[in-house]
């Protein structure tokens, strides 16, 4: 059985590892897109999380100042990447929205750490693939309980 510094080493090398796969995406997307890196995260998560579309939702969820989103919101929809609507049951609410220029982008970098994800487990065999979603959805349940404490 593994103990828990062995088990700390393999998450934080794991992690390590898949940030710095995520960071050369994001990077060549960036490039490609002329886009900042929270600008790129914020396309990402909107993607990632279409019910959480304003941007109190999007700050509460990430580690961006309110500020600083409103700044990018209003870049991304100067771009056409982005738009905002007022939500009709509480007009003070903006509600945002990726176009569909924004969309392709978020798709493009899903599609290519899908392509790493998959890199990652290519030589895992049935009984490890079995495995995985029962280990995650322990994990991310113990997580809840945490956080409800």
């Amino acid at each position: 059985m593994i103990n828990q510094n062995e088990l700390k080493e393999l998450s934080d090398n794991f992690f390590n590892l898949w940030k710095c796969e995520y960071q050369k995406v994001m990077e060549e997307m960036c490039k490609k897109y002329s886009l900042s890196p929270s600008t790129f995260t914020i396309i990402v998560f909107l993607h990632n999380h279409p019910h959480l579309n304003t941007a109190s939702e999007i700050c509460r969820c990430s580690f961006l100042k309110r500020g600083i989103i409103s700044t990018i919101v209003d870049d991304l929809c100067s771009r056409k990447l982005m738009i905002q609507q007022r939500d009709s049951g509480d007009k003070r609410l903006q509600k945002i929205f990726l176009t569909e220029e924004g969309l392709q982008i978020a798709k493009e970098s899903n599609r290519q750490l899908e392509l790493i994800l998959k890199d990652s487990t290519k030589d895992f065999n049935e009984e490890e693939w079995d495995m995985i979603p029962v280990i995650l959805r322990k994990m991310s349940n113990n997580l809840k309980l945490r956080s409800e404490k």
